[in-house]
């Protein structure tokens, strides 16, 4: 019984019929699956419209595993629940009531029109549209280097004045 056991096994793996099983990461994802690593857990975004700019900077930040709470006046609660994130109602204690509940924020981001001003623990950088992008561009780099910045700290990072 063993013998034909083996001779079938065998045979299968000459023919390459021996059934495939999918391999992990050791952390449980498929292969090519990348983990960056991303310290901040709480993210507070404060913004004049819930537009393309809000939601392309809340959704790269809250894809990185970050908690991540949305302030604005217009159509803002129902960004925030379409990305699973909070939603605080704006004012001027907007930021201290979403402390109250979370704790300290590590990032804080201000977006007033074109302009994105981001706020980290080891420095501030202003993030500017240029008149030849588009703002779906503009939105969709201004995000990439949201969580680009918020990475790590490590040799040759840049805070100040971006213009994209």
């Amino acid at each position: 019984m063993a013998d034909n056991y083996l001779e079938k096994k065998m045979e299968e793996h000459r023919n390459g019929t021996q059934r495939r099983t999918q391999r992990l990461t050791p952390a449980g994802h498929r292969p090519g699956f990348a983990t960056l690593p991303y310290n901040v857990k709480t993210a507070f975004i404060n913004a004049d419209s819930a537009g393309i700019l809000t939601k392309s900077i809340a959704r790269a930040i809250r894809e990185t595993g970050c908690r991540v709470a949305i302030s604005c006046p217009d159509n803002g609660a129902a960004l925030a629940q379409n990305l699973s994130c909070a939603y605080v109602s704006p004012g001027e204690n907007a930021l201290s009531s979403i402390s109250d509940r979370w704790g300290e924020i590590e990032l804080i981001i201000f977006i007033t029109g074109n302009t994105v001003t981001m706020t980290l623990g080891r420095g501030t950088s202003t993030i500017t549209k240029s008149d030849e992008n588009d703002i779906e561009s503009f939105a969709r780099r201004s995000a990439e280097l949201c969580v680009y910045l918020s990475l790590p700290d490590s040799n040759g990072r840049v805070f100040g004045e971006f213009i994209i």
